[in-house]
C-alpha cells in the first residue's frame, strides 16, 4: 500500500508506478526483430482503425435489423433493451437518476458547499452537518437544490485529495435522495495527479484478506491494486465518522421506527470511482442485503457480482477496455496485419492518407489487406510472428491466469450510436443493450474512445433515453428512418460524405479530392494578390490633358500628359523630352475632400473582395488536408462569386466625381478628358476573371469522393 501522507511532489517512481512501469517495459520489450519503422507504425494504426470501423459499420446495419424484429413483436435473442420490460425500464431510469450524482462529485457539489461557507476552519473540505443524537435531523443538511434535486440531502462530504495531497484519500459523498428513497454513497473518479498514479497501480490483488474481514468469499477475485486501496480507505472512513450507520443502519430491527425505514443503499460513481464503488458494494454487501452499484465507464475487476452491480459504457469509451488482454491482443493485431499488407507500403500508405466513407471502408480494407487465412506463411518475417505469438501467450498466461484478469463488472448496458430520423449513424442518439464482456475486448485508439469516457455527456444520453422510454416513442425517435429489417444500409449524401474523426480528419497534404480543390485554391490566391495591387494603385483610372506643362526650364520641358486616378490617391504623368520617357508622381487624396457614394462604394466592394477571398482561399487551403463536404464548397462557391461581383463594382469609380472635377493641383482653365481606364484597370480585370475561374473549378468539385 502507498504512503498516504505524500504530496504530488515525493510522490515515489519506483514504489507506486512500478507495475505501470514493469507493464510498459514489458509491451515494448519484443524479443523477435521485426524491424519496424515509424512508416510501418502509421500504416498498421491506420489500417486498425479502418478494421474497426468496418466492424462498426456491421454493428450499425444489425440495428437496423433488431429494431425491425421489435416492431414485429418477434421474440430472439436480442439484446437491446425495450421499454416493454420492467428491468430494463428500472435500470435506464436508476441509471439515468444516478448519473448526475456520479458528475457532481467531481467538483460541483464541493464549489456549492465552499461558496455557501459549509466546510468548517478546523476540517476544510470535510463537510459533516449536525445531525442530532437521537433522531436523524436532515434540516441542516446542505440540499442539492442547484442540481435540480431539492429533495436530495448530502448528510457527509469528504473532498480531500488534491488539497492535503494523500495519495490514498478518495473524494465521496453520502446523499439521500428522498424521491427514491435511497442512500447513496457517492465516488469521485479520476481528476489529480494522485488520482492518475493510483490508476496507473494497475496489478491485480487478492480479495481473499478482504472476504474474511467482511464475511463474503474473496477467494479466486481479484482487484485492481490502486482502486482496492482507495476503496479500502473509503471503508476506514465511514467507520470513522459512522455517517452511514447513524443514517441506514445495517440491521432490520435497528430500522424498525427509523425515519428511513424502507431505504436501500445504493453506491456510484465514474471511472476510477466507479470501480471503488464496486468493490465498496462488494464489501458492504453482507451487511445491506438489498444493496445495489451503479457504475459508470468502470475500468475491471475479477469478480463479475451481476446481482448488485450495473454497468454503463457509452460507445467507444476505451477505459472499461483497457486491460492487460486487450492490449496483447492489439499488439499481436498490429505486428499481424503488417503481414496482411497485399500491396507496396508507399501505394498503402497513398491510399491511407485519403479520407473516406464510411460505406467504401470496407472496399479500401479488401484491396490493401489479405484475409487472416491468405497471409503468405513462407516469409521471415510470418515466422517470426508465429515464434512471437507463442511466446507471449505463454508469458501472458503465466502472468495473468485468466481468473486473475480484470474485465468490466456486473451486468453491461451498452450505449450504442443510434440512427437519427433520415436512418443514418449519429453521435448525439444512442441505444441501449445489454452486453457481454466479450463484447469489450477490443481497444480503439481515437479521440473518439476519450471524448466517449465523459460522465456529462453520459449523463446527458441517459436522460434522454429515459425521457424516450418512459413516452414509449422509442419506434419513432430511437429507431426513426427504416423500414425493413432486410433492407441494406443506403445513407443520404450528406452522410457519405461524413468522414469520422478517428479516420484523420486532418491529413497534412492528403489533397482528398485531388486537384479539383487545388486549382481554386492557387486561382484565388492569384486573384488577392491582382485585387490588392490593382485596388492600391493610382493607374486605375486616367483622365487626358493637353496643354499642361510643369517645371519649365530653358534644359527641359515637363508636359504632363495625364492625370490618373485610384481608389485611395492620385497622380500625374508625365512626359519628360529630355530623357522621352514616362513618369508617375502619386498623392494621396486630401482627407478634407470627402467621396461621393460611387467612390465609396467602389471602396467597400474593394474591402469586400479582398477580405471573403481570404477567407475562401483559408477554407481552400485547408481543403489541401481535410474533406469539405459539398454543402462546404457550395458556400465557398458562392463566395467566389460575390468576390468577382464586388470586384467588378471597382469600376464604379468611373462615376465618381473625381472622374468630372480637377485635382488639387489644377485650375479650372485645364481641359481635361473624362475617366477612362488605365495601365492597373487590367489587374482588377484578371481578378475579376480568375474569381470567376474558381468559383467554376470550386462548383466542379462538388462530387462524392472516390
Amino acid at each position: 500500500m502507498s504512503c498516504n501522507t505524500v504530496s504530488a511532489s515525493d510522490i515515489q517512481a519506483e514504489v507506486d508506478l512500478s507495475d505501470a512501469a514493469i507493464s510498459f517495459m514489458d509491451f515494448f520489450n519484443v524479443e523477435s526483430n521485426f524491424d519496424i519503422v515509424l512508416s510501418d507504425v502509421y500504416v498498421a494504426f491506420k489500417l486498425l482503425n479502418r478494421l474497426r470501423k468496418t466492424k462498426a459499420f456491421e454493428v450499425n446495419h444489425n440495428i437496423q435489423i433488431d429494431r425491425a424484429r421489435y416492431r414485429a413483436s418477434i421474440v430472439s435473442a436480442n439484446r437491446m433493451m425495450q421499454p416493454s420490460k420492467p428491468d430494463d425500464m428500472e435500470c435506464i431510469r436508476e441509471a439515468a437518476r444516478y448519473a448526475p450524482y456520479a458528475e457532481g462529485i467531481y467538483d460541483d457539489y464541493r464549489q456549492c458547499l465552499q461558496s455557501a461557507g459549509k466546510f468548517s476552519q478546523d476540517t476544510p473540505y470535510i463537510y459533516l452537518p449536525d445531525l442530532g443524537e437521537n433522531d436523524l435531523c436532515l434540516s441542516n443538511c446542505f440540499r442539492l437544490t442547484e442540481f435540480d434535486r431539492p429533495n436530495t440531502a448530502m448528510v457527509y462530504g469528504s473532498f480531500i485529495n488534491e488539497r492535503f495531497g494523500e495519495l490514498i484519500a478518495t473524494p465521496y459523498c453520502i446523499l439521500i435522495d428522498n424521491d427514491m428513497k435511497k442512500v447513496i454513497v457517492v465516488v469521485r473518479g479520476s481528476a489529480s495527479l494522485e488520482d492518475l498514479v493510483t490508476d496507473l497501480q494497475l496489478s491485480p490483488e487478492s480479495m481473499d484478506d478482504i472476504g474474511r474481514a467482511f464475511s463474503f468469499d474473496g477467494s479466486n477475485k481479484y482487484a485492481h491494486r490502486g482502486i482496492l486501496t482507495r476503496a479500502k480507505w473509503i471503508v476506514n472512513d465511514i467507520k470513522e465518522k459512522k455517517v452511514l450507520k447513524n443514517v441506514l443502519p445495517p440491521r432490520e430491527k435497528d430500522r424498525e421506527g427509523h425515519q428511513l425505514n424502507g431505504y436501500s443503499l445504493v453506491f456510484t460513481g465514474h471511472s476510477l470511482g466507479a470501480t471503488c464503488a464496486v468493490m465498496l458494494a462488494t464489501m458492504f454487501k453482507p451487511i445491506y442485503n438489498d444493496i445495489k452499484c451503479y457504475a459508470f465507464c468502470p475500468p475491471g475487476c475479477s469478480d463479475e457480482c451481476s446481482e448488485y452491480v450495473v454497468s454503463i459504457i457509452c460507445g467507444n469509451d476505451i477505459i472499461p477496455r483497457v486491460n492487460v488482454t486487450n492490449f496483447e491482443v492489439m499488439r499481436y493485431e498490429f505486428f499481424e496485419i503488417l503481414a496482411r499488407i497485399r500491396c507496396p507500403k508507399s501505394k498503402a500508405i497513398k491510399q491511407l492518407r485519403r479520407p473516406y466513407k464510411d460505406i467504401q471502408i470496407q472496399d479500401q480494407v479488401d484491396r490493401l489487406l489479405y484475409n487472416i487465412e491468405q497471409i503468405p506463411n513462407h516469409t521471415e518475417y510470418y515466422k517470426k510472428l508465429q515464434s512471437f505469438r507463442s511466446s507471449r501467450q505463454e508469458e501472458v498466461i503465466k502472468r495473468f491466469p485468466p481468473h486473475k484478469r480484470l474485465a468490466i463488472p456486473g451486468r453491461i448496458i451498452h450505449l450504442k450510436h443510434g440512427l437519427d430520423d433520415g436512418g443514418n449513424l449519429t453521435k448525439q442518439k444512442f441505444i441501449p443493450y445489454w452486453e457481454s464482456r466479450d463484447t469489450f475486448n477490443e481497444l480503439t485508439l481515437n479521440l473518439i474512445a476519450i471524448q466517449e469516457h465523459s460522465i456529462g455527456d453520459l449523463s446527458h444520453h441517459l436522460n434522454k433515453i429515459a425521457q424516450e422510454y418512459d413516452r414509449g416513442v422509442d419506434d419513432h425517435c430511437l429507431f426513426s428512418g427504416l423500414e425493413s429489417a432486410h433492407a441494406s444500409y443506403s445513407p443520404s449524401q450528406e452522410d457519405q460524405e461524413c468522414i469520422e474523426e478517428d479516420e484523420g480528419w486532418f491529413v497534412l497534404c492528403s489533397m482528398p479530392r485531388g486537384l479539383a480543390t487545388l486549382i481554386p485554391a492557387l486561382l484565388a490566391f492569384l486573384a488577392i494578390v491582382l485585387s490588392m495591387i490593382g485596388h492600391n494603385s493610382c493607374t486605375l483610372l486616367a483622365r487626358n490633358v493637353e496643354g499642361l506643362y510643369f517645371n519649365t526650364t530653358q534644359s527641359s520641358r515637363v508636359e504632363v500628359t495625364a492625370v490618373t486616378l485610384g481608389l485611395y490617391s492620385y497622380g500625374f504623368e508625365y512626359y519628360i523630352d529630355e530623357d522621352d520617357a514616362l513618369s508617375h508622381q502619386c498623392s494621396l487624396h486630401s482627407p478634407q475632400k470627402d467621396p461621393d457614394s460611387y467612390l465609396r462604394v467602389a471602396r467597400v466592394s474593394a474591402t469586400l473582395a479582398v477580405f471573403v477571398g481570404l477567407w475562401v482561399l483559408g477554407f481552400l487551403a485547408m481543403a489541401q488536408h481535410m474533406h469539405l463536404r459539398n454543402t462546404t464548397l457550395a458556400i465557398l462557391s458562392i463566395c467566389l462569386l460575390i468576390c468577382a461581383l464586388c470586384e467588378s463594382l471597382v469600376f464604379l469609380a468611373l462615376k465618381s466625381s473625381a472622374c468630372y472635377t480637377y485635382p488639387d493641383k489644377l485650375t479650372a482653365d485645364i481641359e481635361l478628358d473624362p475617366c477612362s481606364l488605365d495601365t492597373d484597370s487590367s489587374l482588377v480585370i484578371c481578378a475579376a476573371f480568375l474569381w470567376l475561374l474558381a468559383a467554376a473549378f470550386t462548383i466542379h468539385a462538388w462530387h462524392p469522393l472516390r
